[in-house]
Protein backbone atom coordinates (compact mmCIF):
# COMPACT_ATOMS: atom_id res chain seq x y z
CA UNK A 1 0.00 0.00 0.00
CA UNK A 2 1.26 3.46 -0.87
CA UNK A 3 2.47 5.59 2.00
CA UNK A 4 -0.07 8.31 1.27
CA UNK A 5 -2.92 5.81 1.30
CA UNK A 6 -1.66 4.46 4.62
CA UNK A 7 -1.66 7.93 6.15
CA UNK A 8 -5.17 8.61 4.93
CA UNK A 9 -6.49 5.31 6.28
CA UNK A 10 -4.83 5.78 9.67
CA UNK A 11 -6.12 9.33 9.98
CA UNK A 12 -9.64 8.25 9.01
CA UNK A 13 -9.58 5.40 11.52
CA UNK A 14 -8.41 7.71 14.27
CA UNK A 15 -11.03 10.30 13.35
CA UNK A 16 -13.82 7.74 13.44
CA UNK A 17 -12.61 6.38 16.76
CA UNK A 18 -12.38 9.79 18.37
CA UNK A 19 -15.65 11.20 17.06
CA UNK A 20 -17.73 8.08 17.70
CA UNK A 21 -16.21 7.69 21.14
CA UNK A 22 -17.13 11.27 21.99
CA UNK A 23 -20.51 11.67 20.33
CA UNK A 24 -21.85 8.26 19.39
CA UNK A 25 -22.79 7.23 15.86
CA UNK A 26 -24.12 9.97 13.59
CA UNK A 27 -26.01 9.07 10.38
CA UNK A 28 -24.44 10.47 7.20
CA UNK A 29 -27.09 10.27 4.51
CA UNK A 30 -29.15 12.59 2.34
CA UNK A 31 -32.13 11.34 0.37
CA UNK A 32 -33.73 12.11 -2.96
CA UNK A 33 -37.53 12.36 -2.93
CA UNK A 34 -39.48 11.52 -6.08
CA UNK A 35 -37.37 12.85 -8.98
CA UNK A 36 -35.49 15.60 -7.16
CA UNK A 37 -32.37 14.93 -5.11
CA UNK A 38 -31.94 17.03 -1.99
CA UNK A 39 -28.81 17.35 0.13
CA UNK A 40 -29.34 19.07 3.46
CA UNK A 41 -25.79 20.25 4.20
CA UNK A 42 -22.30 19.05 3.46
CA UNK A 43 -18.79 20.43 3.90
CA UNK A 44 -15.19 19.26 3.96
CA UNK A 45 -12.02 21.18 4.46
CA UNK A 46 -9.68 18.45 5.41
CA UNK A 47 -12.69 16.67 6.85
CA UNK A 48 -16.22 16.00 5.71
CA UNK A 49 -19.48 16.88 7.46
CA UNK A 50 -22.80 15.41 6.33
CA UNK A 51 -26.41 15.46 7.52
CA UNK A 52 -29.49 13.36 6.91
CA UNK A 53 -33.15 13.58 5.94
CA UNK A 54 -35.40 10.57 5.31
CA UNK A 55 -38.09 10.12 2.66
CA UNK A 56 -39.59 7.50 0.35
CA UNK A 57 -36.86 7.81 -2.25
CA UNK A 58 -35.71 6.37 -5.55
CA UNK A 59 -32.12 7.48 -4.96
CA UNK A 60 -29.89 8.11 -2.00
CA UNK A 61 -27.41 10.96 -2.48
CA UNK A 62 -24.16 11.30 -0.55
CA UNK A 63 -22.16 14.47 -1.15
CA UNK A 64 -18.60 15.22 -0.03
CA UNK A 65 -16.86 18.55 -0.50
CA UNK A 66 -13.06 18.58 -0.79
CA UNK A 67 -11.33 21.94 -0.29
CA UNK A 68 -7.67 22.30 -1.22
CA UNK A 69 -6.09 24.93 1.03
CA UNK A 70 -2.63 26.41 1.44
CA UNK A 71 -0.57 26.55 4.63
CA UNK A 72 -2.57 29.50 5.97
CA UNK A 73 -5.99 27.97 5.31
CA UNK A 74 -6.84 29.98 2.16
CA UNK A 75 -9.01 27.94 -0.20
CA UNK A 76 -7.36 27.29 -3.58
CA UNK A 77 -10.06 25.15 -5.20
CA UNK A 78 -13.08 23.08 -4.25
CA UNK A 79 -14.07 19.70 -5.70
CA UNK A 80 -17.46 18.18 -4.93
CA UNK A 81 -18.07 14.44 -5.19
CA UNK A 82 -21.66 13.16 -5.41
CA UNK A 83 -22.79 9.55 -5.26
CA UNK A 84 -26.29 8.60 -6.35
CA UNK A 85 -27.22 5.21 -4.91
CA UNK A 86 -29.94 3.75 -7.09
CA UNK A 87 -31.82 2.02 -4.29
CA UNK A 88 -34.90 1.29 -6.45
CA UNK A 89 -33.05 0.14 -9.56
CA UNK A 90 -34.37 3.00 -11.73
CA UNK A 91 -33.37 3.38 -15.38
CA UNK A 92 -33.32 7.19 -15.04
CA UNK A 93 -32.83 9.51 -12.08
CA UNK A 94 -33.20 13.27 -12.01
CA UNK A 95 -30.79 15.23 -9.85
CA UNK A 96 -30.12 18.88 -9.01
CA UNK A 97 -26.61 20.33 -9.10
CA UNK A 98 -25.00 23.75 -9.64
CA UNK A 99 -21.50 22.30 -10.10
CA UNK A 100 -19.24 23.21 -13.02
CA UNK A 101 -17.45 20.65 -15.18
CA UNK A 102 -19.56 17.68 -14.10
CA UNK A 103 -18.15 14.30 -15.12
CA UNK A 104 -18.93 10.69 -14.36
CA UNK A 105 -15.87 9.31 -12.55
CA UNK A 106 -16.84 5.64 -12.16
CA UNK A 107 -18.61 4.63 -15.33
CA UNK A 108 -19.79 5.49 -18.84
CA UNK A 109 -23.37 6.49 -17.98
CA UNK A 110 -24.49 9.76 -19.60
CA UNK A 111 -26.61 12.65 -18.42
CA UNK A 112 -28.58 15.51 -19.95
CA UNK A 113 -28.39 18.92 -18.27
CA UNK A 114 -30.88 21.78 -18.34
CA UNK A 115 -29.77 24.65 -16.06
CA UNK A 116 -29.31 22.94 -12.64
CA UNK A 117 -31.39 19.90 -13.59
CA UNK A 118 -29.56 16.65 -14.41
CA UNK A 119 -31.19 13.55 -15.90
CA UNK A 120 -29.02 10.45 -15.60
CA UNK A 121 -29.51 7.31 -17.73
CA UNK A 122 -28.15 4.59 -15.46
CA UNK A 123 -30.13 1.37 -16.07
CA UNK A 124 -30.25 0.34 -12.43
CA UNK A 125 -26.66 1.32 -11.64
CA UNK A 126 -25.23 3.76 -9.12
CA UNK A 127 -23.57 7.00 -10.24
CA UNK A 128 -20.53 8.79 -8.84
CA UNK A 129 -19.75 12.16 -10.37
CA UNK A 130 -17.56 15.15 -9.59
CA UNK A 131 -17.52 18.85 -10.35
CA UNK A 132 -16.12 22.13 -9.08
CA UNK A 133 -17.66 25.15 -7.38
CA UNK A 134 -16.63 28.68 -6.45
CA UNK A 135 -19.26 29.05 -3.74
CA UNK A 136 -18.14 29.95 -0.24
CA UNK A 137 -17.75 27.02 2.12
CA UNK A 138 -19.95 27.00 5.25
CA UNK A 139 -16.84 26.73 7.44
CA UNK A 140 -13.49 28.44 6.90
CA UNK A 141 -10.19 27.66 8.60
CA UNK A 142 -7.26 29.87 9.52
CA UNK A 143 -3.90 28.23 10.32
CA UNK A 144 -1.20 30.13 12.18
CA UNK A 145 2.28 29.08 13.30
CA UNK A 146 4.65 30.12 16.07
CA UNK A 147 8.26 28.98 16.32
CA UNK A 148 9.86 29.57 19.72
CA UNK A 149 7.05 32.01 20.54
CA UNK A 150 7.35 34.10 17.36
CA UNK A 151 4.83 34.03 14.54
CA UNK A 152 6.13 32.52 11.29
CA UNK A 153 4.60 31.63 7.91
CA UNK A 154 4.26 28.06 6.67
CA UNK A 155 6.64 28.81 3.81
CA UNK A 156 9.38 29.98 6.20
CA UNK A 157 9.19 26.84 8.38
CA UNK A 158 11.13 24.65 5.96
CA UNK A 159 14.45 23.63 7.48
CA UNK A 160 13.79 25.31 10.84
CA UNK A 161 13.85 23.66 14.29
CA UNK A 162 12.52 24.65 17.69
CA UNK A 163 9.27 24.67 19.67
CA UNK A 164 6.50 24.78 17.06
CA UNK A 165 2.88 25.69 17.83
CA UNK A 166 0.23 25.27 15.12
CA UNK A 167 -3.23 26.74 15.75
CA UNK A 168 -6.38 25.94 13.73
CA UNK A 169 -9.25 28.43 14.02
CA UNK A 170 -12.60 27.63 12.37
CA UNK A 171 -15.09 30.26 11.21
CA UNK A 172 -18.75 29.28 10.75
CA UNK A 173 -20.02 31.43 7.87
CA UNK A 174 -23.65 30.22 7.95
CA UNK A 175 -24.82 32.80 10.49
CA UNK A 176 -28.08 34.62 9.77
CA UNK A 177 -29.86 36.64 12.46
CA UNK A 178 -27.68 34.98 15.10
CA UNK A 179 -28.60 31.42 14.02
CA UNK A 180 -25.89 29.06 12.77
CA UNK A 181 -25.80 25.61 11.23
CA UNK A 182 -23.69 23.52 13.65
CA UNK A 183 -20.63 21.66 12.35
CA UNK A 184 -18.06 19.39 13.95
CA UNK A 185 -14.63 20.10 12.43
CA UNK A 186 -11.90 17.46 12.67
CA UNK A 187 -8.28 18.05 11.67
CA UNK A 188 -5.93 15.10 11.16
CA UNK A 189 -2.12 15.18 10.96
CA UNK A 190 0.50 12.45 10.64
CA UNK A 191 3.90 13.65 11.90
CA UNK A 192 7.23 11.88 11.26
CA UNK A 193 8.72 10.80 14.61
CA UNK A 194 12.24 11.62 13.37
CA UNK A 195 11.26 15.26 12.84
CA UNK A 196 8.58 15.89 15.49
CA UNK A 197 8.93 15.00 19.19
CA UNK A 198 6.97 15.74 22.37
CA UNK A 199 3.77 16.27 20.37
CA UNK A 200 0.79 17.56 22.34
CA UNK A 201 -2.70 18.69 21.31
CA UNK A 202 -5.50 20.74 22.87
CA UNK A 203 -9.07 19.53 22.18
CA UNK A 204 -7.86 16.34 20.57
CA UNK A 205 -5.78 13.19 20.88
CA UNK A 206 -2.28 11.99 19.96
CA UNK A 207 -1.47 8.35 19.23
CA UNK A 208 1.92 6.97 18.14
CA UNK A 209 2.41 3.99 15.83
CA UNK A 210 6.07 3.76 16.81
CA UNK A 211 7.50 5.92 14.03
CA UNK A 212 4.80 8.58 13.63
CA UNK A 213 2.54 10.69 15.79
CA UNK A 214 -1.06 10.68 14.67
CA UNK A 215 -2.82 13.86 15.78
CA UNK A 216 -6.58 14.40 15.70
CA UNK A 217 -8.06 17.72 16.82
CA UNK A 218 -11.71 18.79 17.02
CA UNK A 219 -13.44 22.15 16.93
Amino acid sequence: MKNREYRVLVAMAMTASLVMGSLGAVPATAYAKDTQTKTESTAEAGTKTESSAKSDSKALKDETVYAKIDGSGTVKNVIVSDELKNVSGESQIEDVSSLDGIENVKGDEKFKQTADQLKWSLEGKDICYQGTTDKELPVGVKITYQLDGKEISAADLDGKSGHLTVRYQYDNTTGEDGAYTPFLMVTGLVLDGDKYTNVQVTNGKVVSDGSRSIVIGMG
